[in-house]
């Protein structure tokens, strides 16, 4: 079971044939006038309106828990321990209980992320899995922490063996790329600077000459 910010993910064993199962729950305030000049008290506030959702999994989960960030402002994705050994990294938005079918799916929900499906089943893609090709034996536990980037998450992962990496749900928005040249960008700064001041002296002298006419 994960419990995050407004959310709430748990899985379980259902249906026939009996199969893994992802239930999610996620809790919103009613809508306030907050310029109605009421007070507003949580002792006497209403209840919160709560959407709810099931998605099937192709796999046995041993372990579920989602990534951490520095500020919490990067898309969360939810790490997955499979029975095999593996770790999936799956984007919270696949169990986010407003999911439209394709055929209802509006602009608006599109525009705010909101993944259109065609089934109930949660997908798992070759490249999700962040352990790669290494297994963890009778994994029991993952553990996330943040770092000092808002984009990347710290993943422990404990079973017989110890695994441990980083991740990135939205990509690296906050660090460099790997090919970043800097003897590059000096270059063009000093390039720059010197054609700044090539045309200062160009548009002065041009205009001192144009006064003596």
């Amino acid at each position: 079971m994960v419990l995050s910010e407004n959310w709430l993910l748990y899985s379980y064993w259902a249906g026939r044939p009996v199969q893994a199962q992802f239930s999610v729950l996620e809790l919103y305030e009613p809508e306030l006038d907050w310029n109605s000049g009421r007070r507003f008290s949580s002792w006497n506030a209403s209840e919160p309106s709560v959407l709810a959702q099931a998605y099937t999994f192709e796999s046995a989960i041993d372990a579920l828990t989602v990534s951490q960030t520095r500020h919490g402002i990067a898309a969360k994705a939810v790490l997955v321990g499979l029975a095999s050994g593996q770790v999936a990294q799956l984007p919270k938005a696949w169990f986010d209980p407003r999911r439209p079918s394709p055929q209802v799916a509006t602009q608006a929900d599109r525009d705010e992320g909101l993944v259109p499906y065609a089934s109930s089943d949660i997908p798992i893609q070759p490249r999700a899995f962040i352990n790669y090709y290494k297994r963890v034996g009778q994994l029991r536990q993952i553990e996330t922490a943040p770092t000092a980037l808002e984009s990347t998450s710290l993943v422990a992962v404990v079973g017989l063996d110890l695994f441990f990496t980083r991740i990135s749900p939205v990509g690296t928005f906050d660090q460099l790329a790997q090919d970043f040249s800097p003897i590059s960008l000096l270059s063009t700064l000093v390039a720059l600077a010197a054609l700044s001041l090539f045309t200062t002296y160009y548009a002065r002298r041009k205009d001192l000459l144009r006064r003596w006419k």
